[in-house]
């Protein structure tokens, strides 16, 4: 004998999921949650003062070493790409890292050999939330194009049916 669905299992069913869907009651979901700032390395076992807004940093380090630490940084990511670059005319060495990941709060970044050390350059991602647009007016330009009375007894004259 098999058991017949109740509405009791019905309600449970559908308290459930709604239950699945909501946030956790920590804050938001994890897709909501606030991007990943660029990562820049410890100097001297001490993170570097940042300014709400900086977007280029001047470090006390040399290239070699800006450049292991973002292969370890981002080795095994996928979606972030690292190209060093020498130029043939004997200027600064660059190394170019860009992300297509979603949790980012940049997508590029540039990190150039300088005297004494090396600058990076971070450019970021500018998000938006989601606008709905409706409207109901009609479009300001409107193209019109007519039809003589030559094209329209031409028109008539082929017949259109497939045989």
């Amino acid at each position: 004998m098999r058991a017949q669905p109740t509405l009791r299992l019905t309600l449970a069913a559908t308290a459930t999921a709604l239950a699945l869907a909501l946030p956790p009651p920590g804050g938001a979901r994890a897709e909501e949650q606030a991007p990943a700032p660029f990562p820049l390395p410890m100097v001297g076992d001490k993170p570097i003062a940042i300014a709400p807004g900086q977007r280029t940093f001047r470090l006390p380090l040399g290239f070699a070493r800006m450049v292991g630490f973002y292969r370890d940084q981002f080795r095994g990511e996928k979606a972030v790409t690292l190209t060093e670059r020498t130029p043939e005319e004997g200027g600064p060495r660059e190394l170019v890292v860009r992300s297509l990941r979603s949790t980012d709060a940049w997508a590029k970044a540039v990190i150039r050999e300088v005297g004494g050390g090396t600058t990076v350059e971070v450019t970021p991602v500018l998000r938006a939330n989601a606008q709905d647009v409706k409207g109901s007016a009609r479009p300001l330009v409107q193209l019109v194009i007519g039809r003589s009375e030559e094209a329209r007894k031409a028109a008539e004259s082929i017949d259109h049916l497939e045989r």
